[in-house]
């Protein structure tokens, strides 16, 4: 089976999610998902009851404090409860520019604070110190500088638990696909997952030692158009980064280093990735909503 993988490739953090066709490498424990928010200014009530209408199966909830609410369910959207639960959400991938496509001596004004990697090729500037954003935010709105770009092209700044640093992209505006979108999605599932992967390897490369590694995992299929779409968008983008967006934010960006045919893709990614899927997946019509943690049991 073919494989892609998404690989971000940030100096200072370790990867935080893989896209790839579903493989017999990876075990799926199907559990329920428990997730802790808290509900500002004593919204919880019109909160669950807009959960309920998901029609999220098995679900159930307690009221943890005034403030804080745990609810429970299988993290399996199909059918009845995956129209519920996408009606009110968009998602999309959407492509990137590579930045050998720009004047090189841009980078003088634009990333002359805070610099530490340039790779060219990609759509990958580099990681900046957070103080200097604002900086080179500035220093791109200069109308000099932006008649030099793309016109649909804007900066996104894209920060996973970081504390004092954050990697610059180049997306286009104008690049969502829109024909791969949540109209084509027939099945869309978060699970916690055990990954077995290689952990030594013979002299020609055969593996000899496996070791497991437990993570967390978002299964999406798509239907013969989406399947189209996907392996168009992969095969178009190979070696470039790609974004995953939900209601137009930002949840993931990563590299296509494959084109997938499959039609079936799971995402592996890191915890607080998946909480950010959730609070956008769930709690879009609650912007009081925060999720503090989840967790599977």
């Amino acid at each position: 089976m073919k494989t892609i993988r998404l690989l971000l490739m940030m100096c200072v953090i370790a990867i935080p999610f893989d896209l790839y066709c579903i493989d017999t490498f990876t075990e799926h424990r199907n559990e329920k998902v428990e997730i802790e928010f808290q509900a500002k200014n004593n919204t919880g009530t019109s909160i669950l009851d807009s959960l309920k209408a998901m029609k999220l199966s098995d679900f159930s909830f307690y009221k943890k404090d005034s403030s804080t609410y745990v609810i429970s369910f299988e993290s399996k959207f199909d059918s009845i409860c995956l129209n519920n639960v996408l009606k009110y959400n968009e998602m999309h991938f959407q492509e990137t520019y590579s930045n050998d496509l720009l004047d090189m001596s841009l980078y003088g004004s634009l990333f002359q604070h805070g610099l530490k990697q340039i790779k060219s090729g990609s759509a990958f500037i580099g990681n900046f110190a957070i103080a200097d954003t604002a900086s080179i935010n500035k220093a791109y709105r200069k109308t000099s500088v932006k008649r030099k770009l793309p016109v649909d092209m804007f900066f996104h700044w894209y920060n996973i638990d970081q504390n004092d640093s954050v990697a610059l992209y180049l997306l286009k505006g104008n690049g969502m696909i829109e024909n791969l979108s949540t109209q084509n999605i027939t099945h869309l599932s978060a699970q916690q997952v055990i990954r077995h992967l290689p952990t030594e390897y013979s002299k020609d490369w055969m593996p000899t030692k496996w070791g497991e590694t437990l993570g967390y995992s978002i299964t999406m299929h798509f239907d013969s158009l989406g399947t189209k779409a996907l392996y168009d968008l992969t095969k178009r983008n190979v070696s470039q980064y790609i974004a995953f967006s939900i209601n137009g934010k930002i949840v993931f960006i990563g590299i296509v280093n494959q084109v997938i045919d499959g039609g079936q893709l799971e995402i592996s990614l890191k915890k607080p990735i998946l909480r950010e899927f959730y609070q956008k997946l769930l709690f879009k019509k609650n912007p009081n909503v925060i999720i503090k943690d989840l967790r599977y049991k």
